[in-house]
């Protein structure tokens, strides 16, 4: 399901994005394939395993349609935008960063262009563009709204996530050695080669997993091309003018530019993946985190989709259709071994285990990114309970002096007998938030030079429990996530009880 329903609903979005861009059911359907069928997405499912990056480019295709509905002043355009920014925003930080600089511009050029088609506004006039703003004040105001609503909403996760980041060896591992992004830009002949593979990205031209389009996108962009200096040449010769098929009405040519407006933003996605985009990197911070420049082939791969998506409309109607068809009709046929697994296992049981010391064992060496600050990752786990210390606590004659009450991951609690003053190592890492308490009242804690939490425990006879509280800034985030699903709810359900009282006044 975690592969399925990203592909659906990507499949599902991309068509109806075409379909409404272009009022055209055929683009609809050329879009849905060339951007599901892409040859990243089945190296993010198939090869890396990137199930959340997959989960946010899912986001993609309905963010532009819901901006796209708001632009064409569709009254309820605004929850969608709401829904499908809030499940960018819970699916994949990375993404976000990717793609949100993207969108905003694709939605403020096709604003534009849709403004232009149905004005006698000159664009290139700044007073006239000034008096387009000003008109359009309520269109700009739902999309402050949508975006401040969204970010609300999401704001539990997204503000400990980018503040307390610190708080975590994120930047230590992630930020150096093999993930070093200056190591993973890629060559522009990468973008031609098909060599699809199953094994990683290195420093070079030679990684063995391919960053290839995908050849029905490469048969719609050379189509795209032909076409566009086809017409180039029609309009510098005047006796090609004749042609019907070479002239564009004024709806064609607002696709005309959207098309540009959308090779425009593949091709600077494309940059951002090559090491002439390096000054960039170098100066946006946050970039860092990216790992791979190579992870803007996700932008890349959806605005190339939205520009194929063109084809029935630009060209003439029959041809468009023939043309279409072909590449939707290449890329089912060539597309398929990029959804693949590379084997199978012969015993797929080996995977699964409920055994808890094994878990704890292989499960403590995956994803070390986001250990706290000061946890030694040479730790080795603590399998045998709650307490990793001190040593003659955890001594077979003393044990009777202790009692395991409670063993969370987020909070434990322990009877103890203690014939001196004594700190107690849990074996718990020690993170911002983390409380103490002995016999219900709150004490302080401390940390070991490994990282684990200490509390000091007086003589005698005592209930000692930890827990996971909040902190400030995961205390106000779920106080903006409340507030904005309050007004969330408030707007949806406005309406619906205010026909009820409607109908009982009635009667």
């Amino acid at each position: 399901s975690l592969f399925f329903i990203p592909s659906l609903l990507s499949l599902i979005g991309a068509y109806l994005l075409g379909r409404v861009l272009f009022k055209n059911k055929l683009s609809g359907v050329l879009l849905a394939t060339t951007f599901t069928l892409a040859s990243y997405r089945g190296l993010n499912l198939f090869v890396r395993g990137a199930v959340a990056e997959s989960w946010g480019m899912m986001t993609y295709p309905w963010i532009l349609l819901a901006s796209w509905l708001i632009i064409k002043g569709k009254t309820r355009a605004w929850l969608l935008l709401v829904f499908a920014l809030l499940s960018l925003f819970l699916s994949h930080n990375l993404s976000l960063v990717m793609f949100l600089p993207f969108a905003l511009l694709w939605t403020v050029v096709n604003w534009f262009l849709d403004r232009w088609q149905k004005s006698a506004l000159k664009l290139s006039s700044w007073s006239d563009t000034k008096l387009l703003v000003n008109q359009e004040k309520s269109t700009l105001l739902k999309f402050v709204f949508s975006y401040l609503l969204a970010i609300g909403l999401a704001s539990f996760y997204l503000l400990p996530a980018f503040i307390e980041k610190n708080f975590t060896q994120v930047e230590q591992i992630i930020l150096g050695g093999y993930f070093n992004y200056r190591l993973h830009f890629l060559y522009l002949r990468q973008f031609f080669i098909d060599n699809w593979g199953y094994g990683g990205s290195g420093w070079g031209p030679n990684d063995g997993i391919s960053f290839f389009f995908g050849w029905g996108q490469w048969l719609g962009l050379a189509l795209l091309i032909i076409l566009f200096l086809t017409n180039f040449a029609a309009s510098l010769i005047k006796k090609f003018q004749r042609h019907k098929q070479l002239s564009w009405n004024d709806r064609q040519k607002v696709w005309f530019w959207q098309t540009i407006g959308a090779l425009g933003l593949t091709l600077l996605a494309v940059l951002m993946t090559t090491e002439k985009s390096l000054f960039i990197w170098e100066k946006i911070n946050i970039l860092r985190f990216m790992q791979f420049p190579w992870r803007y082939l996700s932008v890349a791969t959806t605005f190339l989709a939205l520009a194929l998506a063109a084809l029935p409309v630009l060209f003439p109607q029959r041809v468009g259709r023939w043309l279409s068809w072909l590449v939707i009709l290449l890329t089912l046929a060539t597309s398929w071994r990029y959804f693949q697994p590379e084997s199978f296992l012969a015993n797929s049981r080996a995977l699964y285990y409920a055994d808890p010391n094994r878990i704890a064992r292989e499960m403590s060496q995956i994803l070390p990114d986001y250990v706290p600050s000061g946890l030694s990752l040479k730790l080795e786990p603590n399998l045998n309970g709650v307490i990793a210390g001190p040593a003659w606590l955890k001594q077979k004659k003393n044990q009777a002096q202790l009692q395991v009450l409670l063993d969370r991951t987020q909070a434990s609690l322990i009877k103890v007998r203690l014939p001196q003053e004594t700190q107690l190592i849990f074996a718990r890492a020690y993170y911002p938030g983390w409380r103490a308490e002995v016999d219900g009242k709150i004490v302080g804690l401390n940390e070991t030079k490994t990282g684990l939490i200490v509390v000091n425990v007086p003589q005698g006879n005592h209930q000692v429990g930890i827990y996971l509280g909040e902190t400030q800034v995961r205390y106000w985030g779920k106080v903006i996530s409340l507030i904005s699903l309050i007004i969330l709810l408030t707007l949806l359900l406005t309406p619906w009880l205010n026909q009820i009282l409607a109908e009982k006044i009635k009667s």
